[in-house]
């Protein structure tokens, strides 16, 4: 699969050979923009000929994020660890990083730098 892009509303998504790359582009995700993300990431990686071993998902706008999209990442994380794919967070920063040690979800999800995710990918 070569690099294709679609951008939904909030979301640009990048599916690339053996990972997909989301990007949120709204700087608030609440519960409308949690569900449509789940929804499309699962919808993507049920394709029928997919073969994506890691979902990056960046939210490095996101300034505020509320608690039904954390429940709906913490979904995503065991779905797609049950389909042997790897989710990684990238580009978490400031108020939404305290939020995620607070609820001590630094330990639940792999979080990384931009930098990092992107070499991870690379070498899929």
């Amino acid at each position: 699969m070569d690099n294709i892009s679609r951008l939904v509303e909030g979301i640009e998504f990048n599916e690339h050979n053996k990972y997909i790359l989301v990007q949120f582009t709204q700087n608030e995700v609440r519960e409308k923009l949690g569900s449509q993300c789940y929804n499309l990431i699962i919808e993507l990686v049920e394709g029928s000929n997919n073969n994506t071993k890691l979902v990056i998902i960046n939210m490095s706008s996101v300034e505020l994020i509320t608690s039904s999209p954390l429940g709906k990442l913490n979904m995503l994380l065991k779905h797609l660890e049950n389909k042997g794919i790897r989710l990684i967070l990238c580009g978490i920063e400031n108020e939404v990083l305290k939020i995620f040690q607070l609820m001590q979800l630094t330990r639940v999800f792999n979080i990384v730098n931009e930098k990092e995710a992107l070499a991870i990918a690379n070498k899929l």
